[in-house]
């Protein structure tokens, strides 16, 4: 995938093989997939540190990681003491980022939809955007994030084994530069 002249494209070739893998609409499983969806989408668009993207919040009064401006825009907000590099690179600023038009309806339809279903209706259970079966209502952070996306890039990944979240921050770094 490195190799490419435009590696993104393969990330982009990932996500459709995904959103043409939906299972049978009103599904719990159905709702898994959309939280999968926007995972992917949302590394894409912001390469985090998966620990970054396991403690990743949201809560309804615009408290938590991600938020909705007055302008019906998305951001992600990140304080610099919970990065790795808070005392190098971090250390100057806030992570403070608009997100891409694109993401908006998966992020809508996985907060408004999705995520209420793999929180059993009670959307109180946990502020972490991320739900998964088996943290999701017990208020953890997702511990078998790296595990999960290595089984979807091994699934949707064009001639991929499988591969973690720092894989696709690298694939996104490299089509930077190659750009």
């Amino acid at each position: 995938v490195l190799q490419l002249e435009n590696p993104m494209l393969a990330l982009q070739d990932m996500l459709h093989r995904l959103r043409s893998s939906r299972p049978t609409a009103g599904t719990y499983t159905e709702a898994l997939w959309g939280r999968d969806v926007l995972l992917i989408g949302l590394m894409m668009r912001t390469p985090l540190r998966a620990k970054n993207l396991r403690h990743l919040t949201y809560r309804e009064d615009g408290k938590g990681n991600l938020l909705r401006k007055p302008d019906g825009t998305w951001e992600l907000f990140i304080p610099r003491e919970h990065f790795k590099n808070h005392d190098g690179a971090a250390s100057k600023r806030e992570y403070r980022m608009v997100l891409d038009a694109g993401i908006y309806r998966d992020l809508e339809i996985y907060l408004g939809v999705f995520r209420p279903m793999l929180l059993k209706g009670n959307s109180k259970a946990t502020d972490y955007l991320f739900v998964s079966t088996n943290s999701g209502t017990k208020n953890q952070p997702w511990t078998s994030l790296n595990r999960h996306v290595q089984a979807l890039t091994a699934q949707h990944l064009m001639q991929c084994p499988g591969a973690g979240p720092h894989v696709i921050r690298h694939i996104v770094a490299t089509s930077i530069v190659k750009a």
